[in-house]
């Protein structure tokens, strides 16, 4: 009797310590699935500031340059105002000149 019974201890030592070796590998499984996604994580946390860097460059080059467009803009239409104000008087001069005459 004594004999079956340390049989039996032995067998749930041994399935006992097959249990935490199960339990120890999966551990080490999931733990290499939590490090895969850690850098995963990392990587792709990086890879989006790096594309936010690039689009808001990008965006502020185009705003600048829309920026100096207006401005050329604006400078073509206060020379054209100008030019047709400064007709527009060279006109009415010589009008007033032939009524004068």
């Amino acid at each position: 009797m004594k004999a079956l019974q340390e049989e039996m201890m032995q067998a749930l030592k041994d399935r006992d310590e097959e249990t935490r070796q199960e339990l120890e590998e999966e551990t080490h499984r999931l733990q290499a699935q939590i490090d895969r996604a850690r850098m995963d994580f990392e990587s792709m946390a990086s890879r989006y500031e790096e594309e936010k860097r690039r689009v808001d460059e990008a965006i502020r080059q185009v705003q600048e340059e829309a920026r100096r467009e207006m401005e050329r803009a604006e400078a073509a239409h206060r020379e054209q105002i100008g030019d047709l104000n400064r007709r527009m008087e060279a006109s009415i001069s010589a009008e007033r000149q032939a009524m004068q005459q």
